[in-house]
């Protein structure tokens, strides 16, 4: 991904992107996340550590613990729903940036490819792309430990990083929601990190 440009060169409608007819003068309407871990690591991974990224950026919340632009408490609930779903769905020249469980199932939006670099190669969003790391937005979760260097786990921690580890365990991980199970080469070499 290129610097930043200056404001002379911000891109605000669809054309400045080569799109052309109906499209080429509508202004391209953003959306996604309130400041959070997951706006955190947008904001470094796409934009080098940079802030608000379009004046007319739409922040939506992912619980009620914030405020959202809805009165409706049923509907501060349902922050990115609402916003996915009675939003961007039907703003045609809208785009958002979301955490996919989110965006599953919400009728009338499409996840779209991505690249890391100019030029590609675009990688489809997929339960594929993501578990062997090629898309570009994929976040990593870490377990980290207090253990003295070259002291043994104690048993009770180290029996519960297995079951982590183990096929249940990331059955369990997948029946809890938002997160993939790791492919069994990943849970492999992580389980050789407990010994």
């Amino acid at each position: 991904m290129a610097d930043g440009r200056g404001a002379q060169d911000d891109i605000r409608t669809w054309g400045q992107l080569g799109l052309t007819g109906e499209w080429a003068d509508k202004p391209i309407q953003t959306y996604g996340h309130a400041p959070s871990g997951t706006t955190r690591f947008f904001q470094w991974k796409v934009l080098k550590n940079g802030d608000k990224w379009n004046p007319n950026y739409r922040e939506y919340v992912e619980s009620a613990s914030k405020m959202i632009a809805d009165e409706d408490r049923a509907e501060q609930r349902m922050g990115l729903q609402h916003m996915l779903r009675d939003e961007l769905a039907h703003d045609r020249y809208g785009i958002a940036w979301t955490v996919m469980p989110q965006a599953r199932g919400v009728a009338g939006i499409k996840p779209i490819a991505l690249a890391a670099l100019d030029g590609g190669p675009y990688i489809a969003a997929s339960t594929a792309s993501f578990q062997d790391r090629s898309y570009p937005l994929v976040r990593d979760i870490h377990i980290y430990l207090n253990r003295a260097p070259g002291r043994p786990l104690d048993p009770k921690l180290k029996e519960f990083l297995r079951y982590v580890l183990s096929r249940e365990g990331q059955q369990a991980v997948v029946r809890n929601g938002g997160y993939l199970p790791l492919t069994r080469q990943v849970a492999r070499e992580q389980l050789a990190k407990l010994e």
